[in-house]
């Protein structure tokens, strides 16, 4: 009896001896690589857990945890990327196409062309490098005054570095310069590369031709026309007298008309007279056939018509000369076409009548009568 009991114990210890061992197993199992436990495994534990009292859910959760996870299915490449990598696996593969020309004439035609091309680029990078070296860079002006600076001059022509020097004309250059007729120009050079020089005379005024009340047309000494118009400061300017209005332009010569004789005559007696202006008080052309010219120490010559100026001029100074020293009191001098000088302290005799056909000169003279804008 006592054995038969001990057996049925012992028999119960192995099979609670057998569960545990089945419990272990699949526990062991699920660490070492997820493996399910076997049925009866499970129904063990369920039994388990039913006498210790535990709820069934947790028995659900263990046998989730028991069931594997399926890896998720990899998502299939779209088909058109597919056809586009395989076009551009296509074309890489494909080799390019090299033109080799075929004949000897072919392959001249390419030589040429080449040629021309490198040609046509050498060319050009010549012509942009003689470009960049003509860009003006510096404006030389000799010959300022008192009435003109430097930059005064270049704005008058026109001209500012950065240019071309190829692209300036000297021509035009110089007539900018002579639009003002207190600028004489001597010359316009281009000094290559890239300068360009002026050289100018500042025109200097000389003498002022009475026009009309408080109108003048000042001239310099070689004739210019500087200025006409109403002025009225004219000091130290060589006053003439008997020019009338003959239609002075700004920038002409005063004798640029040789039809007109007046002016003629008066350029004659300027030259003439020279450096020895000095004494000089003023000229009167009224009467063409009894020019006069009055001096600064109150002397009055009178030199009769135009002909051989320049001689009579030189006899003038002459007279004067000796007048100062042997007839102190005397006013008036008349030179004589004979080369001969009367000095009187009374006005001389009126010149003698011409004996050929009357001129111009016996007649009035419209331009002879001005008015003097003159003090004395």
């Amino acid at each position: 009896m006592s054995s038969k009991s001990n057996n049925e114990n012992s028999g119960i210890r192995s099979g609670k001896n057998a569960d545990n061992v089945i419990r272990v197993f699949g526990a062991h199992a699920k660490s070492e690589g997820g493996l399910r436990p076997t049925l009866s495994g499970r129904e063990a534990d369920r039994a388990e857990a039913k006498q210790a009292g535990e709820p069934e859910a947790e028995t659900a959760a263990v046998e989730a945890e028991d069931k594997p996870v399926s890896p998720a299915p990899e998502k299939s490449e779209p088909k058109k990327a597919k056809k586009v990598k395989k076009a551009k696996a296509e074309k890489k593969e494909k080799p390019k196409k090299v033109y080799k020309p075929k004949t000897e004439e072919e392959r001249k035609n390419i030589r040429g062309a080449v040629i021309a091309v490198l040609l046509i680029i050498l060319i050009g990078a010549a012509c942009f490098g003689i470009y960049k070296l003509s860009i003006v860079n510096a404006i030389t002006v000799r010959g300022c005054g008192e009435r003109y600076t430097t930059t005064q001059v270049i704005n008058q022509a026109g001209l500012y570095t950065g240019k071309c020097i190829l692209l300036y004309d000297t021509g035009d250059i110089a007539a900018k310069l002579r639009e003002d007729p207190y600028i004489k120009v001597l010359s316009v050079k281009k000094v290559y590369p890239n300068r360009i020089s002026i050289e100018i005379e500042e025109r200097s005024e000389y003498a002022a031709i009475v026009t009309g009340t408080g109108t003048f047309c000042i001239i310099d000494r070689e004739g210019c026309i500087l200025y006409t118009g109403r002025r009225d400061m004219v000091e130290g300017l060589l006053p003439v007298y008997g020019m009338g209005t003959i239609g002075f332009k700004t920038g002409n010569y005063v004798n640029a008309d040789k039809s007109k004789l007046r002016p003629y005559v008066l350029m004659e007696l300027i030259e003439s007279i020279g450096d020895r202006d000095y004494e000089i008080a003023s000229i009167d052309l009224s009467v063409p056939a009894s020019l006069k010219i009055e001096t600064l120490d109150g002397y009055t010559v009178m030199l009769g018509d135009s002909v051989d100026i320049e001689n009579k001029v030189e006899r003038m100074f002459a007279a004067l000369e000796k007048a100062r020293q042997t007839s102190p009191d005397s006013r008036y001098i008349y030179i004589n076409d004979s080369g001969s000088a009367d000095i009187s302290s009374g006005a001389p005799a009126p010149p003698a009548a011409p004996t050929a056909a009357p001129t111009a000169a016996a007649t009035p003279d419209p331009e002879a009568e001005a008015t003097s804008g003159f003090d004395g």
